[in-house]
């Protein structure tokens, strides 16, 4: 089933123009404006960030709010590589093409080449594209790692069906059995708990990182950063009830 196809595509390019302007370089480096550990991020690179954030958003946002919403881009992204690096989160060229290969079906696309075609149309670069394959790959394998940690219990499943219950009766749509999507509810409720265990463990490195704004702003940095993010890959089809 391919749901929201246009949108989640947009969200791809999203991704990829925030991650593909944020480069950061070797401590040290002169015009420093946002250090998180041992990485650093240029004035220059902020505001390249910045103006891609207020492009893709849409949004009339004040300059203190682009501000804020650009840091939290900026940081996130960089913590979260650095904890997929802590993880040892790797992965091969094999991994990727499969990834391609489920892209590809989302989109409803014949080949790799047409959604590659219709990013660069928006401005996106093949080679930036690539880059977010890798990424949402090494996505998949830190979900792949929650999974072998995770033990569910019956009333946590339970409660799960509840709620898609509930959602159905709101909905107006007919109530299904448990044992018709036993499956089903057993995946969104794994997907739950590595989404709350992952924001758990996120807070904790963010808590535990050193993270230094040089330049003036109306919030304190742990008010701007306090997190609120999941871990969540893009569904795929099938996923949906």
């Amino acid at each position: 089933m391919k749901i929201f196809k246009e949108v989640w595509f947009l969200i791809i390019l999203l991704s990829v123009a925030i991650a593909g302007l944020i480069i950061f370089t070797t401590e040290g480096t002169d015009d420093v404006a946002i250090k998180i550990n041992e990485q650093v991020i240029t004035y220059e690179n902020f505001n390249e960030v910045m103006r891609s954030v207020q492009e893709w958003t849409g949004e009339d946002l004040t300059e203190e709010k682009l501000k804020e919403e650009t840091i939290r881009e900026v940081v996130y992204t960089a913590l979260f590589d650095q904890y997929l690096e802590s993880k040892g989160i790797t992965v091969t060229k094999e991994e990727i093409d499969e990834k391609w290969k489920e892209v590809v079906a989302d989109m409803g696309v014949e080949n790799r080449e047409e959604v590659i075609q219709k990013a660069m149309e928006d401005g996106v670069s093949e080679k930036d594209l690539n880059e977010m394959m890798e990424r949402w790959t090494k996505e998949e394998k830190l979900m792949d790692a929650y999974r072998e940690e995770v033990i569910l219990t019956e009333e946590e499943i339970q409660a799960e069906y509840e709620s898609l219950v509930s959602s159905m009766i709101e909905m107006g749509v007919e109530e299904l059995p448990f044992e018709e999507i036993e499956e089903e509810v057993r995946e969104s409720s794994l997907r739950r708990k590595i989404s709350s265990l992952y924001s758990t463990d996120m807070e904790k490195m963010i808590n535990e990182s050193n993270i230094e704004v040089f330049f003036d702003l109306e919030k304190d940095i742990d008010e701007i950063i306090s997190y609120q993010g999941t871990l969540e890959p893009a569904t795929t089809e099938g996923d949906e009830l």
